[in-house]
Formats: C-alpha cells, sequence, structure tokens
C-alpha cells in the first residue's frame, strides 16, 4: 500500500478564459503561481518517495513552487507526456461555453466520445495507466491535469464509466488515495481486456 497524492496545476489563462487547452502549453496566471504556493504550503512535512509531473509548463510552474516548498530538488521529479492533458485536437482553444450552448460539449464528458481528432477519456486511461503500470508502488506526488486525475481517481473509486466525466477537480488541491500494490496494473488490464 502507497500514499498518492493527486495536484491538478494552478490556474492558466485557459482555466480564467473558460477554454479548452489540451495540449497548448500555456504557463499559470499570477493566480495559478499563488495556488500552486498555496498547496506546497499545504504539503509542507509531507515526504514522497517519488515525484511525477506532466511535461506541460502549467505542470512543471507548479511542481516547482511545491519543491520549493518541500525544500525538494527540482531534480527529483520526473516529466512525462504520459501525465499530458488529454489532447482535444481540433478542439483545443474552442470556448468551453459555446461548446455547451451548442450541445457539443457532451463529447467531453462521455467515456468513449471524443472531438475531431482527439483522445476519449478511455483513450486518456490507457495512456495514463500504461505508464503508471510499470511503476513500483511507492509514496508519490503527481501534479497533473484535471482529466488525468479526474479519469484515474473515477476508476480507483470504482465510479461507472459514465460518471468520470462529471467530477470536477480543482486547481492546485492535494488528493489523497491509498493505492494497493498492483492497482494501476489490474485497471490498465481491464480497460485493454
Amino acid at each position: 500500500m502507497a500514499r498518492w497524492t493527486f495536484v491538478r496545476h494552478g490556474e492558466t489563462r485557459a482555466n480564467a478564459e473558460r477554454w479548452l487547452s489540451g495540449w497548448v502549453d500555456v504557463a499559470l496566471t499570477t493566480k495559478g503561481h499563488m495556488q500552486a504556493a498555496e498547496v506546497g504550503a499545504a504539503l509542507m512535512g509531507r515526504s514522497y518517495d517519488r515525484y511525477l509531473m506532466s511535461d506541460l509548463t502549467r505542470a512543471r510552474q507548479t511542481a516547482a513552487q511545491i519543491s520549493e516548498s518541500l525544500g525538494v530538488s527540482d531534480a527529483l521529479w520526473y516529466a512525462t507526456p504520459s501525465l499530458r492533458e488529454r489532447t482535444l485536437g481540433s478542439w483545443q482553444g474552442a470556448s468551453l461555453d459555446a461548446l455547451r450552448a451548442s450541445g457539443e460539449a457532451a463529447l467531453l464528458i462521455a467515456w468513449r466520445g471524443k472531438p475531431p481528432g482527439a483522445e476519449s477519456q478511455h483513450d486518456l486511461a490507457l495512456r495514463t495507466l500504461g505508464f503508471l503500470a510499470e511503476l513500483e508502488n511507492v509514496d508519490t506526488l503527481m501534479v497533473a491535469h484535471g482529466g488525468v486525475i479526474r479519469v484515474l481517481l473515477g476508476l480507483i473509486d470504482q465510479l461507472p464509466e459514465e460518471a468520470i466525466g462529471r467530477g470536477r477537480v480543482a486547481n492546485a488541491q492535494p488528493i489523497d488515495r491509498e493505492i494497493q500494490d498492483g492497482v494501476w496494473k489490474a485497471l490498465f488490464e481491464r480497460l485493454i481486456g
């Protein structure tokens, strides 16, 4: 059994302006930097065996703020594209409010639905779990994205697939789970089976 702490990056311009960033490499806003510093302070006193992050700027900036608070070297973080947000294809940069008004946003919360040229939540789960299934289960701090964390928590918490996309993951709030050995691999094998 290991403790995993999941942290979504701090606020970005895309979050503040309500447009979909996906793999667009946006940076944190001033508020996002403050949120990252606050989550770092909330995690003070904790120690982890492993530090994982998405390789996108918003996750890197959040991890850097956390490192400063924890007194952890930035060199301890492992950055990977496997933890990137879901790619949203032609919808990257699209207004979330406009997609909701047109009814198209339903594709974003459907387990296998996806915008043109994009990943579904199922695809995102396969990408992320394929990476995690190869790792030793140790106490881990992960800085990633709302879609990644929503999918992982939904699967861990055994939510029905159609409910996973409906949850919300707040910016820069630590979420802890106790993860049993072999869970990531079992979830991955279930999805590919």
